[in-house]
């Protein structure tokens, strides 16, 4: 089974927040999220013990963003989260180590997304779940250059890459996703 965890980002404080829990109303709203809490007792008689929450009472807007884990981990053994910037690869295996042929930069999703893996040559097929958005690419060479709204490569799935890095997130290190000087 896959582990279901989040964190969030706080637009107030300028920070990410590890191993948060949301809390929903009847509605499917989020209301709050906890951001740290304790299971105290044996089975059946537990309690939770919450340490700190907060709520969208006294908000004009939600400050949170939330981010979940998407159950993989990069190469380094980073848990793999929506809204991180990735490198991601494909490539060879060779007796000196890992050779990659095709490198990708972009943030990670969870959502619709259309796949394309016949190369450009036919239209893509629909898929959900958690991908990455590229903006840029680079052969082995690592001279990243933009890639076209239009291009095939601009939504794959993670599955399909041999080594992922994360290398930040969206809201602490956008300067990673803009656009390099170099043609198209």
């Amino acid at each position: 089974m896959r582990e279901i965890k989040f964190r969030a980002w706080d637009f107030y404080e300028k920070e990410v927040l590890e191993n948060v829990t949301p809390l929903f109303d009847e509605l499917g709203n989020m209301i709050a999220i906890v951001t740290d809490f304790q299971i105290i007792g044996s089975p059946g008689t537990s309690e939770i013990e919450i340490g700190s929450y907060d709520t969208t009472l006294n908000w004009d807007d939600f400050p949170y963003i939330l981010m979940q884990y998407t159950g993989l981990k990069d190469k380094n053994g980073v848990e793999i989260y929506e809204g991180d910037i990735v490198e991601a690869s494909w490539g060879s295996d060779y007796p000196e180590g890992y050779h990659p042929i095709s490198i990708y930069r972009g943030s990670v999703k969870f959502g619709e997304y259309e796949q394309d893996g016949s190369g450009g040559e036919y239209r893509g097929s629909p898929c959900i779940g958690f991908y990455g958005e590229f903006v840029q690419g680079a052969d082995s060479d690592r001279e990243f250059t933009n890639l076209d709204s239009w291009a095939y490569e601009r939504f794959q799935s993670l599955l399909k890459f041999d080594e992922i890095k994360v290398i930040g997130n969206i809201y602490e290190n956008p300067e990673l996703l803009k656009e390099s000087g170099a043609s198209e």
